[in-house]
C-alpha cells in the first residue's frame, strides 16, 4: 500500500501536536526551514539540526520570563553556533536534495536570539510559535471537529465549528455534526427498500442489509400468476390464460385490472351465402353486404339463394355491346347483340370521321393539308396555310418591310401590305457631318433630310481641327508654340496635343541654386525660385569635439559633447577643439577580470591583479578551490561523516552531494493497509490506523474503508433492471444474473428466451416484422400476428414506434405500412403523403379499416411488397419482389422504378373480381405514369390497347390518376379500364387497401 505523503506530514505534525501538548511521546522535528527546536515543560527537547544544541536544562529564571528559553554551557553553545551556522549554509545550497530526508535535518539558527541571564551568563531565547490563532494555519493540521488554534504561544487543535458536518463511524446515521470537540451522532438510515422479498437491517459497520426471504409475493402485474420471491424482489409468473372462445373479442390482459375481452370488430361466418363482408360489432358476428351476385352481364336477372348462392339467367333487356360504333344493341340469349352502325362525319374539311370501337366516333385530324385561314397576311414564302390537329393552322406572315425607315410598314388582313410615309422621323442621311442634338437628320416625303453640320473645334490650341463625311469630327495634335502657365519651365511647345515646357534645375551650380547648405532650394510653378531653411539637416560647425551638427535658422549649430571614453579604466580620457579625443595612462584602481583577487590597480595603462580571495567553506563533505570566472566553489567529495538519525541502517553515513547522508533507511511496513508506518528518528517505527480506502477481498462488497485498522465495505446491489434477470452476488465473482424461465412474461406483449424479452416488445423494441419472425424461428417458437413495437434505426435514432405484423400469411414477418381508405381521397397519386416523412393516424397500427400512414413507410427497408384489396366485402392479396431501403425513398424522388419481379397481369386483376384492362404494356413498379394525361399509379400496373405503353388507359394499384376514356380519374385504390378493355369500361372502387413490406 502507497500512502500520500500529504497524509503521512499530517499524521507526523498531529503526533508533534500532541507531543507539545504536554504528553510523554517523544516530539518530532520539524521539517527543513522551520524553527530548530522545540521545549515543553517537563517534556523532551528535539534537535532536528543534526549538530549542536543537543544539551538543555530547565532554567527556572528563563522559564518565568518565556516558556521558550533554554540554559546551556558556553562550549555547548559555541558548538551549537558553529553546527547551525554549517547547516544553514548546507540547507541554502542544498535545499533540493535535502527533501528527501527533512526529518533529519533542522536549521537551528534561523530563529534564536541571545540574551544574558541574571547571573551574566548568555542564553538562547526562541520567539513563541504563534500569537494567534491564524498564524497557525499553516503549521498543523485541522482534524474532524477541530481546527487549530494559538496556546500561550504554541499551536494546538482546538475545539472546530458547532455543526460542522462530521462522521461518527457508525454507518446507519446519517447527518452526524460536531459539538465541543465531538462528532455527535445524526439521525438514523432509512434501510427499507421497498422491496417485500428482503428483510432489511442496518450495521453500524457495513451500513444496511437486506436479506433475502423466500415466499409467495405478488409483482403488482394482473396478467401473471404464482408470482415468487426470486432475490431481492418478486419476480413475474406464469401469463395469465384470458381466451373467452368468442371469434368476436379481442382477447388480452391489462397489468393492473387482469383480462380484458374488447369487442373487435373482425371479419366473421353469420352463415348466409348472400352476404359478404361480415363482421363483428357488440362482440357478435354481424351481416355483411348482400353478396354482389351482379355478374357484370346487362344481359342476365342477377339473384341469390341464402344456401346455394348467386343465380344469372338470360333475359331480353337493351344493352351495350361494348361497341361504341352500334346503336340500338339488345340482349339475346344472354349475350349483348350489336345495332346499326354509327355516322361520324362532322364536316370539317381538316378532319376525317371515323369510329372507335371503345370510345365511338372519333375526328382524325389530316395535318398537312393545304386550306385557306381567310388571312390576306399568312401563307407568305410560298408556304400556304395548312391542316394542324383538326383545324386550319395560318402559313407564315407576310415581310412586308420596303427597307425605307421613312416609312410605316404594315399589313391589311384584306389587302396585304402598305407603306406610308413617317415625315418628322429621326433618321441618318450617311454623312457624318451633319446631324446635330439640337437638329439631327430627319425623314420629309417619304425620304431623310440633312439636319445641321456637325462643330468639331474641340477648343484646344494644340489640336488642327477637321470633319470627313465618313468618319466625323478629327483634332490633330500639332506642333506650335504655346505657354503652359508654369513659372518653373521656359521653351513651352505643343507636344502630344498638349502644351509643355523644360523644368528649370536646382541641383548645386543650377539655376536656383543659392549656394547655402542650410536652405533648401525649389520653385513655386506661379512665383518661381524658392530658398527655404532647412532646419535639422546635417552639417559641419568646424569643432572636433562635437557630434551630430545640424541647421538651424539657416545656420550650423554644434550638437552633443563627442565621446572620447577609450573603454579602459586606467586611462583619463579628455577632447582638444582642433585636435579632438585624448587618452593618458593614470594610476587608479580597476578590475583584472578575474573574480579570485582582490585590489587590483593600475600600471601603465593596465591592470595589475591584487591579493587571492579565500573560498573556504568550512565544510568536510565539499573540496574547496576558485575559477577565474566563476569564483569560488565548493564541490561535494565522498568522505566518510555522521548524520545522527536512528531511523538510517548501518553500514555508516558517508559525503553525498555536499551533505552527509544516512546509510539504508529502516524498512517500517507492518503488511497493514490501513495504517501509515513510518520511521522516527528517535523512537523507531511507529504504525498510525488511517481511515483510506481499501480491498477487504469480497466482490459484493464497495466502498471498502479502513476503519481502526481493518477494512470493510458495504454490500453492492445488483440489480441490472432486465426483468429476464434473477439478481444474485458471488463473493469470488461478484454480481451474478441468471436468466428467469423461458416464456417468463415481460415488457407490453413480450415473453422472457435466454435471459432477454423477445424482439418486438416495448422493453426489445425490433428492426422490423421480419426480424421478429427470425428470432422466435431461432429458438423454436412462432410469432403470433399482433402489433409489435418498432425500432429500425435502433437506440439513439428516431423514437420507436407500434406498427402491426402479420406472422402467419404468406410466410409471415410482413411489416404493415400503409392503410388506404378507398372513399377517401388522401391517397391519390398526388396527395404529399406519398413524398413526405409525415404520419397518418400512427396511433392507430393495427389491421383496421382506420386510414393511416405509419412510421414504418420510411424506416422499414424491403425486399417484397405485399398489398391487399377490399371489394364488396371481399379481400384479396398479392405479392410481388420490389426492393428498397423504404416506400418513402422509391417514391421521394418521383421517378418511375419497376418491381424486381414483376407479378404478372392476371395476378392484378385477381385482387378486385370482374378486373377490365387493356391488353398490351402490362408495366409495374413504382410511380407508374408516362404523362399528366393518361392511367397512372403510384404502386401497381398500366395497360395500353396500343402495343406499347405512350397511352396508357387501365390501372390497378393504389394512388390512381386518369383523364381519358371515361374512367374514374381519382381512385385512391381499385382498378380502372376504359378504351378497350377486355371487360369493357370498368371503375371498380375498392372500399379499402393494405400495403406490407418484407
Amino acid at each position: 500500500m502507497h500512502t500520500p505523503k500529504t497524509l503521512i506530514f499530517a499524521l507526523l505534525l498531529a503526533l508533534a501536536t500532541a507531543a507539545c501538548a504536554g504528553t510523554d511521546e517523544a516530539v518530532i522535528g520539524p521539517a527543513n526551514g522551520g524553527d530548530g527546536q522545540a521545549q515543553a515543560d517537563g517534556g523532551v527537547l528535539a534537535d532536528g539540526s543534526g549538530g549542536g544544541g543537543g544539551d538543555a536544562e530547565a532554567d527556572a529564571e528563563a522559564d518565568a520570563e518565556a516558556d521558550a528559553v533554554a540554559d546551556a554551557d558556553a562550549d555547548a553553545d559555541s558548538d551549537a553556533d558553529a553546527d547551525a551556522a554549517t547547516d544553514t549554509e548546507t540547507d541554502t545550497e542544498t535545499n533540493t536534495e535535502m527533501d528527501t530526508e527533512t526529518d533529519a535535518y533542522t536549521d537551528a539558527d534561523t530563529d534564536t536570539e541571545v540574551e544574558t541571564d541574571a547571573d551574566g551568563s548568555a542564553v538562547d531565547v526562541t520567539p513563541p510559535e504563534c500569537v494567534v490563532d491564524a498564524d497557525c494555519a499553516d503549521k498543523i493540521t485541522s482534524e474532524p471537529c477541530h481546527k487549530p488554534v494559538c496556546a500561550v504561544g504554541v499551536c494546538t487543535l482546538g475545539a472546530g465549528p458547532v455543526g460542522e458536518a462530521c462522521d461518527d463511524d457508525n454507518a446507519c446515521t446519517t447527518g452526524d455534526a460536531c459539538e465541543g470537540g465531538l462528532c455527535i451522532l445524526g439521525s438514523n438510515v432509512d434501510c427499507d427498500d421497498g422491496q417485500i422479498c428482503t428483510d432489511d437491517s442496518c450495521d453500524p459497520k457495513s451500513g444496511c442489509l437486506h436479506t433475502e426471504k423466500p415466499q409467495a409475493c405478488d409483482d403488482g402485474n394482473a396478467c401473471t400468476e404464482g408470482d415468487a420471491c426470486a432475490g431481492p424482489v418478486c419476480k413475474l409468473g406464469a401469463p395469465k390464460d384470458c381466451n373467452d372462445g368468442k371469434a368476436c373479442t379481442t382477447d388480452a390482459c391489462d397489468p393492473k385490472s387482469g383480462c380484458t375481452h374488447q369487442d373487435n370488430t373482425q371479419p366473421c361466418d353469420d352463415g348466409d351465402a348472400c352476404t359478404t363482408g361480415d363482421a363483428c360489432a357488440a362482440g357478435t358476428c354481424v351481416s355483411g353486404a348482400a353478396q354482389g351476385c351482379d355478374d357484370g352481364n346487362p344481359c342476365t336477372d342477377d339473384g341469390c339463394d341464402p344456401k346455394s348462392g348467386c343465380s344469372n339467367l338470360p333475359n331480353a333487356a337493351t344493352c351495350t355491346d361494348g361497341n361504341a360504333c352500334t346503336d340500338g344493341d339488345g340482349c339475346q340469349d344472354g349475350t349483348c347483340k350489336p345495332g346499326a352502325a354509327l355516322g361520324c362525319d362532322d364536316g370539317n374539311a381538316c378532319t376525317l370521321g371515323a369510329c372507335d370501337a371503345g370510345t365511338g366516333c372519333v375526328q382524325a385530324p389530316l395535318d398537312g393539308k393545304p386550306c385557306d385561314d381567310g388571312d390576306a397576311c399568312t401563307g407568305a414564302g410560298g408556304q400556304p396555310d395548312a391542316c394542324q390537329g383538326g383545324s386550319c393552322k395560318p402559313g407564315p406572315v407576310s415581310n412586308c418591310d420596303d427597307g425605307n425607315p421613312c416609312t410605316i410598314d404594315a399589313c391589311d388582313k384584306a389587302k396585304g401590305c402598305t407603306n406610308l410615309a413617317d415625315d418628322g422621323k429621326p433618321c441618318d442621311d450617311g454623312s457624318a457631318c451633319t446631324g446635330s442634338k439640337e437638329q439631327p437628320d430627319a425623314c420629309k416625303d417619304g425620304a431623310c433630310q440633312p439636319g445641321t453640320k456637325a462643330a468639331c473645334d474641340d477648343g484646344n490650341a494644340c489640336t488642327t481641327s477637321q470633319c470627313d463625311p465618313k468618319t466625323g469630327c478629327s483634332n490633330a495634335p500639332n506642333a506650335q508654340p504655346c505657354d503652359d502657365g508654369d513659372a518653373c519651365t521656359n521653351g513651352d511647345t505643343c507636344t502630344g496635343g498638349a502644351c509643355k515646357g523644360k523644368a528649370l534645375g536646382t541641383g548645386k551650380g543650377e539655376a536656383c541654386d543659392d549656394g547655402k547648405p542650410c536652405t533648401t532650394d525649389g520653385c513655386d510653378p506661379k512665383t518661381g525660385c524658392t530658398h527655404q531653411s532647412a532646419d535639422g539637416a546635417p552639417c559641419d560647425d568646424g569643432n572636433a569635439c562635437t557630434t551630430g551638427d545640424a541647421c538651424a535658422a539657416g545656420g550650423c549649430k554644434g550638437g552633443a559633447a563627442k565621446g572620447c571614453d577609450d573603454a579602459n579604466a586606467c586611462t583619463l580620457d579628455t577632447c582638444d577643439a582642433q585636435k579632438g579625443c585624448n587618452n593618458a595612462a593614470a594610476a587608479l584602481a580597476c578590475d583584472d577580470g578575474s573574480v579570485c583577487t582582490l585590489g587590483d590597480v593600475c600600471q601603465d595603462g593596465a591592470c595589475t591583479a591584487g591579493q587571492a580571495k579565500p573560498c573556504g567553506d568550512g565544510n568536510p563533505c565539499t573540496d574547496d578551490s576558485c575559477d577565474a570566472k566563476a569564483g569560488c566553489a565548493n564541490l561535494p567529495n565522498a568522505a566518510t561523516c555522521t548524520d545522527g538519525n536512528a531511523c538510517t541502517g548501518a553500514g555508516g553515513d558517508g559525503c553525498g552531494g555536499g551533505i552527509c547522508k544516512g546509510g539504508a533507511a529502516v524498512t517500517c511496513d507492518d503488511g497493514n493497509p490501513c495504517t501509515v508506518d513510518y520511521c522516527d528518528a528517535s523512537a523507531g517505527c511507529k504504525a498510525v490506523p488511517v481511515p483510506v480506502p481499501c480491498d477487504d477481498g469480497d466482490a459484493c462488497t464497495a466502498g471498502d474503508t479502513c476503519a481502526d485498522a481493518n477494512c470493510a465495505g458495504k454490500a453492492i446491489a445488483c440489480d441490472d433492471g432486465n426483468v429476464c434477470t434473477s439478481n444474485t452476488c458471488d463473493k469470488a465473482k461478484g454480481c451474478q444474473y441468471p436468466a428467469v424461465a423461458d416464456k417468463t412474461a415481460c415488457g407490453d406483449i413480450g415473453a422472457c428466451y435466454g435471459g432477454t424479452c423477445s424482439l418486438g416488445s416495448d422493453l426489445s423494441p425490433a428492426p422490423s416484422c421480419l426480424a421478429i419472425r427470425d428470432a422466435f424461428s431461432k429458438i423454436g417458437a412462432k410469432a403470433n400476428s399482433a402489433v409489435y413495437t418498432l425500432d429500425p434505426d435502433g437506440p439513439g435514432g428516431a423514437a420507436a414506434f407500434k406498427a402491426y405484423c402479420e406472422m402467419v400469411a404468406d410466410g409471415g414477418g410482413w411489416t404493415l405500412v400503409l392503410k388506404v381508405d378507398g372513399g377517401k381521397s388522401t391517397f391519390l397519386y398526388d396527395a404529399a403523403y406519398w413524398v413526405n416523412k409525415q404520419a397518418l393516424a400512427a396511433d392507430k397500427p393495427g389491421l383496421d379499416k382506420t386510414e393511416a400512414k405509419l412510421p414504418s413507410y420510411w424506416s422499414v427497408p424491403f425486399s417484397e411488397l405485399r398489398v391487399g384489396m377490399e371489394y364488396q366485402g371481399v379481400t384479396n392479396w398479392l405479392t410481388v419482389g420490389a426492393k428498397a431501403a423504404s416506400l418513402h425513398a422509391v417514391m421521394a424522388p418521383g421517378s418511375y422504378k419497376a418491381f424486381d419481379k414483376a407479378a404478372g397481369r392476371v395476378a392484378w386483376k385477381s385482387l378486385i373480381a370482374g378486373t377490365s384492362m387493356q391488353n398490351n404494356c402490362n408495366r409495374e413498379g413504382f410511380n407508374n405514369r408516362v404523362n399528366d394525361t393518361h392511367a397512372a399509379v403510384r404502386i401497381g400496373i398500366l395497360a395500353n390497347e396500343q402495343n406499347d405503353c405512350g397511352s396508357p388507359d387501365s390501372r390497378v394499384g393504389f394512388g390512381g390518376r386518369s383523364n381519358v376514356c371515361s374512367i374514374d380519374p381519382n381512385m385512391s385504390v381499385g382498378a380502372a379500364a376504359g378504351c378497350g378493355g377486355d371487360l369493357g369500361t370498368k371503375s371498380l372502387k375498392a372500399s379499402f387497401g393494405w400495403v406490407f413490406v418484407r
